[in-house]
This record gives C-alpha cells, structure tokens and sequence, in this order.
C-alpha cells in the first residue's frame, strides 16, 4: 500500500500537532519552514497533499501557493489551509476585542455604518482611519469610499508601516486586513487592544476568510480552508481524507483518458522499446507477442489504436486487420503497420482492407500521436506534446538500434 505524501508549510513550533497526528495515521510528512524547503519538496518529493498555515510566521503562504498554481504540472496541486488560531475568538468570538469584522467582498453599505459608528463623521472636520490592506485593488476602492464619506484615510501596506504611523499619530478608527505579508494579522490586532497607547482606538478587522468554519472554496484563497480557535483531530483527518481521495481519482481519471494502443510485436526488445516510449509519450500501452494474442488483447482491452508488425506467428498484420474490420464493435479502430518493406502492392492491399497507415518503427510515437489527431482520439492541443517524445529511461545498446533500423 502505497503512502500519501503531504507537504507541510508552517513553523516547526506550530506544525507539531498536526505532524505528529497525521503521522500516526500512516500519512508520510514533510515540513518546510520556508519557501525554499517548499518550492523543493513540491519538486522533488512530488506531494499528493500540501497543507498550508494561512497565518504562517515567515512569509505569505497564500502569495505562495497562488505562484504555485501558475507553475506548469502544478494546476491540480491540491492545497488545504488549515490554521488553529486561538485568537480567531477575539476577532469573531462571543467577545470580540474589536469594532466588527467584515468579510470581503466587503458590502459598502454595511462599512458605512461600522466606520459611522466606530468613529462618527464631523462636518467640520475630516477624521483619520488608518488602513492597513496590502492588496492595491482594496485598498484604492475602500480609500475613495472613506474619502466620499468625509473621511481622511492614511494607507499603509504592512503591519510594521501601520506601527510606524501609530507611534506618531492617533486615528479615529483603523480598518485592517488579517492576512499581512509581515504579520500574522490576529496577533497584529490584537496587540493594538492591549497596548495602552492604541487600545482605545475602534478597530475593523476584514479578510476573505470565514473564520471558526470549514469553506470549500476559501474567498482569499480559492482552495479548501479552516482557520478556527479550535479543530478537532476528526476534523482534520476527515478533511485530509476527502482531498487525497480526490486527488486519486483525478489522477485514475487523468490515467483513463490516456489513448489505449495496442502494439504487436514478436521481437521482445523492439516490443519493450516501443512500450516504453509510447508510455513516455503519454499513451496507454497494451502489448500482444504474435497475432493471436493481438486479438485475445482487442477484444479484452478495447484499444483506441492497433499497432501491428506485419510478420507475426500465428497471423499476419493483414489477418488480424480483415478480423477486426469485419467485427462492428473495431470496424473504426485506427490500424497501423509495422513493415520495413517498400512494396507499393503490399501498401495498396493494405489501404484496401481499411489499414490506416504503413510505417517504419522507429517513427512510431510521432506516427502513433499524428493518427490519434486525425482520427479524433485525442484532441491535437493536448497532444502536440507528444511530437517530441522524451529519451527512453533505460540505457539503450547497439543491439536495440540496429534492430530499430532493420525494421
């Protein structure tokens, strides 16, 4: 039994729990504190889940894994945020610490009123609200509201900035996001509460984040995400379970949707060297040693291609050919020979028995990928890849090529 892989991005100091949980139920960990450990896990040890504190101490995981998705082969990395943050109760809990916490996309209507009430407007004077939103897009929209509202709205990007302006100057009101680039935003907030120079100043938390419960779809950051003061073990794995089993069956039907070829071929080493580039080249490969197996192996696997060698024991490529054409249910499977004759007649019978192509062997995956195309196996986009088929892996000897070029 083969055991899933997940990648773990959070500080050593906060990834203890869920390491030592996941590992006692048989899932393989790896931690990476930061983006270099990341960025090489996800490319050498290939995780099948990535498991991502959104509140991470060290840098942003949610800019991260948006750079990921960008990443050719990375598309269907499946990601799970998943934080235990105690603080998330003063934000949104029975006792919040702060003003209101709004979720975005923020609803103008309902700003209006938490920044009317946390700090009312003055005719006579334009009040300050500092805001502190590292995404430039948000930042412009919720400035030119408070601007319209009589309000003067000092903008800041970072937690260390917003610091920077509180030891000199006392808003009225701070509107802050809770996912900072510098800061975990939970703690930031909180610590304006408790220090004695801002602790009266009305906060306004906001994020796409719907704390204390489980999105499928996070807001902020479009994967799976929970940030809670408390997550049960149960909760954890069940979430942990559901993504992997996804995962497999994404890759079971990515492996399905594969064109199946069937190759014929009675000489071992040239049958495992075409197996093996075919399976490179992305192609799901059935192999037959002579005619007969060939057709055991049609009509077993139903084979969206047939690759024939001409000169098989039992029956020829042109038998099996007339066998198949004749049965409705492979009249319109594609047909291919492998011959190293050049004999115009034996070509034309060929054609004549509805045989697709007539090739040399060492051309193969380039004829195999150009017949799927034009017969509608596969669509031409996602296989013009498949044009330049990768090296074999094995080590391939003389004895190989010569037989390649006999053929």
């Amino acid at each position: 039994m083969t055991t899933n892989r997940i990648l773990l991005i959070d500080s050593h100091e906060n990834a203890g729990r869920l390491t030592a949980l996941l590992t006692a139920n048989g899932y393989h960990i790896q931690l990476a504190e930061s983006k270099t450990d990341a960025e090489t896990a996800i490319t050498t040890w290939k995780p099948d889940l990535i498991i991502a504190n959104i509140f991470h101490p060290h840098f942003s995981s949610e800019d991260f894994v948006r750079d990921l998705k960008k990443t050719a082969g990375a598309e269907n990395q499946k990601v799970l945020f998943l934080s235990q943050q105690g603080l998330t109760d003063t934000i949104c809990g029975e006792k919040p610490v702060v003003a209101a916490y709004l979720t975005k996309p923020i609803d103008l209507e309902k700003l209006a009123e938490t920044v009317e009430h946390a700090a009312p407007t003055d005719k006579d004077t334009k009040k300050t609200i500092l805001l502190v939103e590292p995404d430039a897009e948000d930042a412009e929209i919720t400035r030119l509201f408070l601007e319209s509202k009589n309000y003067h709205p000092a903008a800041v990007t970072t937690a260390e900035a917003a610091k920077q302006f509180l030891s000199g100057q006392t808003p009225a009101a701070i509107i802050t996001e809770l996912l900072l680039p510098d800061a975990n935003g939970l703690e930031f907030v909180n610590a304006i509460i408790k220090d004695n120079q801002t602790k009266n100043i009305p906060v306004i938390a906001v994020s796409g984040l719907r704390l204390n419960e489980f999105v499928n779809r996070g807001q902020s950051t479009g994967y799976p995400e929970l940030v809670a003061a408390a997550i049960s073990d149960e909760t954890i794995l069940q979430a942990v379970y559901s993504l992997i089993k996804e995962a497999e069956n994404a890759a079971g039907a990515q492996k399905t949707d594969r064109p199946k070829v069937l190759v014929a071929e009675d000489q071992p080493i040239l049958l495992e060297l075409m197996k093996t580039i075919l399976e490179q080249s992305g192609f799901t490969t059935i192999t037959a040693c002579d005619g007969r197996e060939a057709i055991e192996k049609c009509h077993q696997e139903n084979p969206d291609i047939a690759v024939l060698d001409y000169d098989m024991p039992y029956k020829n490529a042109f038998t099996i050919s007339e066998e198949l054409k004749a049965d409705a249910l492979y009249a319109s499977t594609p047909i291919m020979i492998l011959t190293a004759f050049s004999d115009k007649q034996l070509k034309l019978k060929g054609l004549s028995l509805g045989i697709d192509d007539f090739m040399a062997s060492r051309s193969t995956v380039l004829r195999v990928s150009a017949l799927c195309r034009k017969k509608g196996v596969s669509s031409s986009k996602k296989y013009e890849a498949f044009l330049s088929p990768p090296p074999v892996s094995r080590r391939v000897d003389s004895s190989d090529i010569s037989i390649l070029i006999s053929k």
